[in-house]
């Protein structure tokens, strides 16, 4: 049982001494100090990476929203310029403009 609490006290200690500073104090060396700044630089990275990756993906659904937006508007003028396309519709047109319409009472000839 004593090696038991023994354990407990060493990590108890550890992890105070690590808030206290202690532990930096005593077993701080060069090589703690190159890993723990390859930690900071890999967090600063990985941060970076996700607020650029959430721009992105703002930015991908914003244009998917105006490319269905754009689709919709060409649905939209392509109906418009098949109703405006019809014989109907353009002699209707030309009779409002006061002027002549001619059409021809026979077919056309397609010359191969």
């Amino acid at each position: 049982m004593s090696s038991k609490s023994g354990k407990e006290n060493r990590s108890r200690s550890t992890f105070f001494g690590f808030l206290d500073g202690t532990w930096v104090a005593n077993r701080w060396t060069p090589r703690t100090t190159k890993y723990a700044i390859a930690v900071v630089l890999s967090s600063f990275i990985s941060i970076t990476a996700s607020y650029t990756s959430m721009g992105f993906q703002r930015r991908l659904e914003k244009l998917k929203k105006e490319v269905k937006e754009l689709k919709m508007e060409r649905i939209s003028v392509n109906s418009t310029l098949v109703q405006n396309r019809r014989i109907t519709v353009i002699e209707e047109r030309v009779k409002s403009a006061e002027l002549e319409i001619s059409s021809p009472d026979t077919p056309p000839i397609y010359i191969d």
